[in-house]
């Protein structure tokens, strides 16, 4: 549902990351998947500072993705944060390469990133 809400205005609403983390407890205290909790603060933590650091100095992740990408961390812990954040820059460079090969799209357009992290669920 983030993903296609991402795709069609580009923004990421708050009420839909707040049901994500909510999910994300609801699975963390029934115990799936197997895992410290430890690791999914620490995925928040470090996804956020991940995508906050670009924006800081402006340029990068929006705010929608500074939070979107802490609360992956916190859904999937570090490890799978980092697969995430590696399938996302895979999609995304296709995407860019895909683009400029047809020379419809220049490089300096903004892309949505949230429909490229629809492969974090599949960790």
């Amino acid at each position: 549902m983030i993903a296609l809400v991402d795709l069609k205005i580009q923004k990421i609403p708050n009420e839909l990351l707040l049901l994500a983390i909510l999910i994300g407890i609801g699975l963390m205290v029934s115990g799936w998947p197997k895992g410290h909790p430890a690791l999914n603060i620490a995925g928040f933590v470090i996804g956020f500072i991940i995508f906050m650091l670009p924006t800081f100095i402006g340029r990068g992740a929006g705010w929608e993705d500074v939070k979107y990408a802490a609360v992956v961390g916190f859904c999937l812990g570090v490890h799978g944060l980092i697969f995430a954040i590696l399938m996302m820059s895979l999609a995304v460079i296709f995407y860019a390469a895909l683009f400029l090969v047809r020379r419809k799209e220049d490089l300096k357009k903004k892309i949505a990133l949230g429909h490229y992290r629809l492969c974090r669920w599949r960790v």
